[in-house]
Parts: structure tokens; C-alpha cells; sequence
């Protein structure tokens, strides 16, 4: 009888495990069976009752567009070394008052109306050596990006095209020629800005094109002394 009960056991541990097998098999190759796009998220789901397959979740492909527009590529060539004209862009421009983003984003509108009354026309936003990089090569560059703009300039483009944010600050690299001289390079805000066909942002951007260009050749020219772009200089 004790024979009979376990012999009992192993058929129903045998017919589990072999059902089991041919379950799996048969989900695997029903599995094999669905290919999966690019467009196809699967949910894990390893149940595999009955046969069901893993379900799938299709979601819908982004809608990529593309375009094309014309860019003038501004390059101011220095007589001064690539270190003085870096000290003096550096000494021209103040570094960025991040404190403004704050009282922007409370609607500071008293802190805002001075800021643009008497705070900088254009601040240094960020610093990136990319000169420095170069050492992975045996010998550093020199080479520098900037990023300069205007917390107030920005917003009045954003505010008319939220797009625009891709543009501002704007993008400025200085770099050493062959001759140690100081280069710098940059896209002309208003040609970057007129793919928005938009007078209140183009308007902003001319003005732009301006004090760049104006902070620029100051720190390439050679003077005993200079003063920092304000505000009052617009």
C-alpha cells in the first residue's frame, strides 16, 4: 500500500514536471513565433498559461522633421595673444549672477526692472576648457567655449518663441592660430534667430548682434584699460 501511495506521487511530480516542459516549449515557440519591431514595447509577462504569448504595447513612432537655413559664421582675428585676449574678455564681461534666475522665476518684477537697468548688457554664463581635453593626446590646446548672454535678452525671445532657448546663451569659442593669437568664432545670433520669422525675436537678436560683436573686438584689441558692457551702453 506504502509502494502503491509513493509510486502514486512520482507519476503526478513526473506528469507536473513533463506538462511543464511542454507548456514552456510551447510558449517559447509561440514567443519565437511574434516578431518585434522597433515600434513593439513588450510587457514581462512569464506566465505562459494556455499558450498566450507575451503582450505587446505599440506605441506610436515621433514625427521627425527637418529643415534648412542660412547662417553667418562671424571670426574675429586678433593681433594679442590668445591669453590677453582671454584676460581681457574675462576682466570685460562679469561672470553670470545666477541669483536673477531666482527672483525671475518668483516674478520679481522690481528686482527684473533693475537688473535690466543697471545690471550687465552681457555676463559669461559658463566656462568650458576644451584645450585642456587635449592632454589625453600628449599636449594640451588652447581653446575655451564660452557661453555669454543675458538672463533679460533671453526671456524676451523665449517669451515670444520658447524654441529660441536653443540659441540663447549664445555659443562663443576662443582659440590660439598657429601663431598663438587669439581667434574668436561664433554664429551671428540674428541669422540663428531668423528661422523663427518672428519681428519681437529678431528685434531682440539685432540688438544682440551688436553687443557681442562690440564685446568681442574689445578683449581683441590692445588698450591700457577698459570698462565693462552695462546696460547703460544700449
Amino acid at each position: 500500500m506504502k509502494s502503491q501511495s509513493i509510486r502514486a506521487t512520482v507519476i503526478v511530480l513526473f506528469g507536473l514536471f513533463f506538462g511543464g516542459i511542454c507548456s514552456f516549449s510551447a510558449a517559447g515557440k509561440a514567443w519565437a513565433a511574434t516578431p518585434v519591431t522597433q515600434q513593439d514595447v513588450t510587457y514581462p509577462n512569464y506566465r505562459f498559461k494556455n499558450g498566450e504569448t507575451l503582450k505587446s504595447l505599440r506605441i506610436p513612432s515621433p514625427q521627425v522633421l527637418s529643415s534648412s537655413f542660412d547662417v553667418q559664421h562671424i571670426r574675429i582675428v586678433s593681433d594679442q595673444s590668445f591669453e590677453d585676449v582671454r584676460k581681457n574678455l574675462e576682466t570685460d564681461l562679469p561672470k553670470l549672477d545666477v541669483s536673477i534666475f531666482g527672483a525671475l522665476s518668483k516674478g520679481d518684477h522690481d528686482r527684473a526692472a533693475d537688473y535690466e537697468k543697471n545690471g550687465p548688457a552681457l555676463s559669461i554664463f559658463l566656462v568650458r576648457e576644451h584645450g585642456l581635453l587635449l592632454q589625453i593626446f600628449g599636449k594640451p590646446g588652447k581653446s575655451v567655449q564660452y557661453e555669454i548672454g543675458n538672463p533679460m535678452t533671453a526671456i524676451k525671445m523665449t517669451h515670444s518663441q520658447l524654441a529660441a532657448a536653443l540659441y540663447v546663451p549664445l555659443r562663443v569659442v576662443l582659440y590660439a592660430d598657429e601663431n598663438g593669437k587669439g581667434v574668436f568664432e561664433y554664429e551671428k545670433p540674428s541669422s540663428l534667430l531668423s528661422k523663427y520669422d518672428d519681428a519681437r525675436v529678431l528685434e531682440v537678436a539685432y540688438g544682440l548682434d551688436a553687443l557681442i560683436e562690440k564685446a568681442l573686438c574689445n578683449a581683441a584689441t590692445e588698450k591700457q584699460s577698459k570698462s565693462a558692457i552695462t546696460g547703460t551702453e544700449k
